[in-house]
């Protein structure tokens, strides 16, 4: 199946597709960064970090408004994103009003995106971009692109290199990429729970975790949103290669490779001691969901 297959039957042609999109690519060390430009999220406000209650979450209150799927992902609310980066992009939360996941939400995904086949399932977690932190959800997007064969996350197609592998649950770092950038494999189960455990050890620093078909999980930890000097916070999108600048002028100042490799570097994890402290606690949990740690 395809992600574009699935939501055809649960919403509308004018719900699911984003009109006036410019795309522009740019070659850096090996990797086509897309840049795009959707003229709809010019009016996208930023919002700070601020504590709402179920009477005040805006994800909530377009469950009440009749503006959501609950029948895309089971146990989940689909929206279609009211400030779409592209075409089928989506945001899922869960009904209830609740800030962190639980291993069941990442089977959910995990499922659903092995279902489509050709997603990627950004979490947005407080200190990581995420404009509504107290109601956990995730942002979903096809790994395609207006008009173009190239795709939409440059992240997955490249090299990675094994740190542990077990028959349980492996861990891999990427090779190439400005930002440092983990990934595991497993099943969902053994994910889900590796995920929840790992959010213990690391005292809730600031991470992108996104799932990818066939049992796959990116650990991107976060140093800033906002590279100094630039115009565009680094979401997850971002984080995997999709640049999205707000303004139009930003999208057209975007002409250099390095400034994107140095804002996935700047964004994401610089000091390699802290690099290492990272993949140390990976390692940690790995041992302890596999009965190795009591």
């Amino acid at each position: 199946m395809s992600l574009k297959s699935i939501l055809q039957n649960h919403f509308s042609d004018e719900e699911l597709i984003v009109d006036q999109t410019d795309i522009k690519f740019i070659q850096a060390d090996g990797i086509a960064f897309p840049v795009l430009f959707c003229k709809n999220r010019e009016t996208r406000p930023y919002q700070h970090y601020t504590l709402l209650s179920k009477d005040d979450c805006p994800l909530c209150r377009r469950v009440l408004e009749g503006k959501t799927s609950p029948s895309v992902i089971p146990g989940f609310d689909w929206l279609p994103a009211i400030w779409p980066i592209k075409s089928l992009h989506g945001i899922c939360y869960p009904h209830e009003h609740r800030a962190g996941i639980v291993v069941s939400d990442i089977g959910s995904l995990g499922d659903f995106a092995d279902k489509a086949g050709d997603v990627a399932v950004c979490f947005n977690m407080y200190g990581s971009a995420a404009s509504i932190p107290v109601h956990f959800h995730a942002q979903i997007h096809d790994n395609a692109l207006p008009s173009s064969e190239k795709p939409a996350f440059p992240l997955f197609s490249c090299k990675s290199e094994p740190i542990e592998e077990n028959d349980d649950i492996s861990l891999f770092r990427v090779l190439g990429y400005p930002a440092y950038v983990l990934f595991l494999e497993g099943s969902w189960e053994m994910l889900g729970r590796w995920m929840i455990t790992y959010f213990a050890s690391v005292n809730s620093r600031p991470h992108n975790f996104v799932i990818a078909p066939g049992g796959k999980l990116y650990v991107i930890p976060r140093s800033r949103e906002k590279a100094p000097m630039q115009e565009n916070k680094y979401g997850a999108s971002e984080m995997l290669g999709l640049i999205t600048p707000i303004s139009y002028d930003a999208y057209k100042a975007i002409a250099s490779g390095g400034v994107i490799q140095d804002a996935l570097r700047m964004c994401g994890m610089e000091d390699e001691k802290e690099k290492q402290a990272i993949c140390e606690h990976a390692l940690w949990t790995m041992k302890h969901i596999r009965g190795g740690i009591s």
